[in-house]
């Protein structure tokens, strides 16, 4: 799925990971994008396809257990 934003992008991710398009809280170019996307179902595979691809980089369950497993054990000193 695509993301549409009116304003959020934490860290930037949605424009440089090219998941979707932000506006800056201008309404009218939401709706032009969103028009966009729904003439454009390559454009909207391939804005899907870079959010799945971040979600699995960035998100995925095993790395971060084990990433806090690894502060867990840096602060208990057993890391």
């Amino acid at each position: 799925m695509p993301i549409l934003s009116l304003g959020v992008d934490p860290d930037g991710f949605v424009r440089r990971y090219r998941c979707g398009v932000v506006t800056d809280g201008d309404v009218g170019a939401l709706a032009v994008a969103l028009r966009e996307l729904r003439a454009s179902p390559s454009l909207a595979a391939e804005y899907s396809a870079n959010v799945r691809s971040y979600v699995r980089q960035f998100h995925d369950l095993h790395g971060r257990v084990a990433d806090v497993r690894s502060v867990l054990c840096a602060l208990c000193g057993t890391g």
